[in-house]
């Protein structure tokens, strides 16, 4: 006689266990199901938090860029003043170029987000 043996897998995928399998945690250590619900919200709570520090050093990086490229524009105007081309010429085009590239930049983020894709994405 042949024998048949059936077996069946489940699969599934995700930061939280199957909802199944739940019940059977609680069985095994009573809470067990809230405790890692607790868990799964607090890692998304540090990622969360993780983004916002990303996003406020990003905003302070291009305001620092935006204070140093206009601090250079004023210093070549100020040496323009004192008659001092060989000064003023680098500085005052070091200090548009920074802003530029700084507009550039936030011109192709906005068309990139309007397309649904992250800017530095390809």
């Amino acid at each position: 006689m042949l024998a048949v043996s059936t077996r069946i897998e489940k699969t599934f995928s995700g930061p939280l266990p199957a909802p199944d399998d739940f019940e059977h945690y609680n069985k095994v250590l009573p809470d067990a199901a809230h405790r890692i619900m607790a868990m799964a919200e607090k890692e998304q709570q540090i990622r969360a938090d993780g983004q916002a520090k990303m996003l406020a050093n990003d905003r302070r990086r291009i305001n620092g860029a935006a204070a140093i490229g206009l601090a250079l524009i004023g210093v070549a105007g100020i040496a323009t003043w004192l008659e001092e081309p060989i000064i003023a010429l680098p500085l005052g085009m070091v200090g548009t170029l920074t802003a530029l590239a700084r507009h550039v930049t936030a011109w192709i983020e906005s068309i990139e987000s309007r397309r649904g894709k992250k800017p530095d994405e390809s």
